[in-house]
C-alpha cells in the first residue's frame, strides 16, 4: 500500500471561533445525559452529552504484574489520580528537564510529580536539570474525557482521522482532511461545551507501510521478515515462548489469527509462525468506545514464535547502521529497556526500506483511523519521520548509552504507519500481553 505523510496545514484554536457562536449553544436544559450523534449526515443532529470538566476519570486498561499501567494515557491517569491538578507533561531533552502542567499553580507539587514519573521510568528518563511548572487550564483527567467522547461520536466520521490528548499545549487535538470534518468537528466542540480546550488540525489520513533485505542469522529488529516484505520488530519472550513482534497489518489476516509462517526475504526456510494476533473490539473496552461500524484496538502488533537457528537465545539484538538513511548491515545493537516515550523524546527507527531514520515524538496514545480501513488504532504515537512501504514493523528505540557501535537501546515499540506512526510498547502488551524484551 502507498502511504501519506502527515502535513500539517493549520492549527485552528477554538476560542475565537466560540465567541462568535457561543449564542448558538443549546441551553443546559435542552442536554441529556446520553445519545447517539448520526455520521454521514449532512446536518449534524444537536448533540445530546455533554463533557464533564470535573469527571474523576480513573485508567482502566491493564497492567503490568508490579501493578503499574500499560498504555500510556493511563499512566498520565494515574499520576493524575495521585497529584492533584496534574495536566501532563513533555519533555525536553536539551534542556534534560520535564515540563509539567499543573492547573493548581503550585509548584510544590513537582516532587510528587518526580516520584510519580520515576515509578513508571526510573532513571531512564533524564531530568538533570528538574521539572518546570506550566499554568494548567485542564487536568489530565477532563482532557481524557474529552478526548474519548471524539473517540466514540465523531472519529467514525468522514474526513475525522485522528484524536489526541495533546501533551504539549494542554488541550484535545482532532485531526481532519477536509474543510467539511472541519466544521462538523467545531459543531461538535460548541455543542458539547469543549470549544475552548478542543484544537482542529489539517492532516492526511494515515495508511500502513509495506517492503537489511538479506538473510541474516541469528534474526533481530530491523531485518526484512516474508512474505510480506515488512520488518521485524523485536525479539521477546512471551508466556516462555521466544518469538518476535512485527506491525499486524503484515500477516495474511489483520487483526485475527492465521498461523501464517514468517520467512526471511520471501526465501529459504520458515523462522516463525503466528501466535498471537487478537481481534479488534467493538462497544467499550478499557474505557474506549469504539465507534460504529469500526474495529478497534490498542496497537497494531502481532506475535510469532522463533524457530531455528533464526533464534538469537537470550539475547535482544536490533540492527544497526551506523548512518542514518542507509541499508548496512554493521552488527546489533541490544535491548536493555523497554518503556513509553513521553512526548518530547527522540526516538529512531530502522526499517528494510528507509534505513534508520529518527524523529521527536510530537503526539501520544492518540486514537488514529487506519486509512482505507475500518480500523481505528486506539493509543499510536507519532514521531515524525521517514517512514515507506516495506518499514511496517520496523522496531522504534533510542539510543540508550550514545555507542555508535552495538549500543545499549531502550525499546518504545513498532512502527505501522507511513511517516513515523507506531504502537508504543504498552499498548503492543495492552493487546498481546506481557514481553520481556530486554536481556
Amino acid at each position: 500500500m502507498t502511504h501519506d505523510k502527515i502535513a500539517t496545514h493549520a492549527l485552528l484554536l477554538l476560542t475565537a471561533i466560540a465567541s462568535g457562536l457561543a449564542a448558538c449553544d443549546p441551553p443546559e436544559s435542552a442536554v441529556e445525559d446520553r445519545a447517539q450523534v448520526v455520521p454521514g449526515t449532512s446536518v449534524d443532529p444537536v448533540v445530546k452529552v455533554r463533557w464533564d470538566r470535573d469527571a474523576a476519570l480513573a485508567p482502566q486498561g491493564p497492567r503490568y504484574p508490579n501493578g503499574t499501567y500499560m498504555l500510556y494515557d493511563d499512566m498520565m491517569l494515574d499520576i493524575a489520580r495521585r497529584v492533584p491538578g496534574f495536566g501532563g507533561f513533555f519533555v525536553n531533552e536539551e534542556e534534560r528537564v520535564a515540563y509539567v502542567w499543573l492547573t493548581a499553580g503550585d509548584d510544590m507539587l513537582l516532587p510528587r510529580v518526580e516520584r510519580e514519573l520515576r515509578r513508571y521510568y526510573g532513571e531512564s528518563l533524564d531530568l538533570a536539570n528538574g521539572l518546570r511548572m506550566l499554568d494548567a487550564d485542564h487536568d489530565f483527567a477532563a482532557l481524557k474525557g474529552l478526548q474519548l467522547l471524539t473517540i466514540e461520536h465523531i472519529l467514525g466520521w468522514e474526513g475525522v482521522v485522528l484524536s489526541d490528548v495533546d501533551e504539549m499545549n494542554n488541550r484535545v487535538m482532532v485531526g481532519v482532511s477536509t474543510p467539511e470534518a472541519q466544521q462538523r468537528v467545531l459543531t461538535f466542540a460548541r455543542q458539547v461545551g469543549g470549544s475552548d480546550t478542543l484544537e482542529v488540525e489539517f492532516m492526511d489520513p494515515v495508511e500502513p507501510v509495506y517492503q537489511l533485505t538479506d538473510s541474516i542469522r541469528p534474526v533481530g529488529g530491523g531485518l526484512q521478515i516474508g512474505p510480506s516484505g515488512c520488518t521485524l520488530g523485536f525479539v521477546a519472550a512471551r508466556a516462555g515462548l521466544l518469538g518476535f513482534v512485527t506491525a499486524a497489518h503484515c500477516s495474511a489476516q489483520m487483526w485475527a489469527y492465521d498461523g501464517g509462517v514468517a520467512t526471511q526475504n520471501g526465501y529459504g526456510g520458515a523462522i516463525g509462525s503466528e501466535v498471537a494476533d487478537p481481534p479488534g473490539f467493538t462497544g467499550t473496552v478499557n474505557g474506549y468506545t469504539c465507534p460504529g461500524g469500526y474495529v478497534c484496538r490498542s496497537s497494531d502488533a502481532s506475535f510469532y514464535s522463533l524457530a531455528g537457528d533464526a533464534s538469537p537465545g537470550g539475547n535482544r539484538p536490533i540492527a544497526w547502521p551506523q548512518q542514518l538513511n542507509t541499508l548496512t548491515f554493521e552488527g546489533y545493537g541490544y535491548v536493555r529497556y523497554q518503556n513509553n516515550p513521553p512526548v518530547g523524546t527522540t526516538v529512531q527507527k530502522v526499517g528494510v526500506s528507509s534505513g534508520r531514520t529518527k524523529g521527536v515524538v510530537a503526539n501520544s496514545c492518540y486514537a488514529q483511523v487506519m486509512g482505507g480501513m475500518n480500523r481505528i488504532v486506539v493509543c499510536s504515537h507519532y514521531a515524525p519521520m521517514t517512514a515507506i512501504p516495506g518499514d511496517s514493523g520496523s522496531p522504534v528505540y533510542r539510543n540508550a548509552n550514545g555507542a555508535p557501535l552495538n549500543p545499549d537501546l531502550e525499546l518504545y515499540g513498532v512502527m505501522w504507519g507511513g511517516g513515523g506512526h507506531f504502537s508504543s510498547m504498552g499498548s503492543v502488551q495492552a493487546d498481546l500481553g506481557v514481553l520481556y524484551a530486554t536481556q
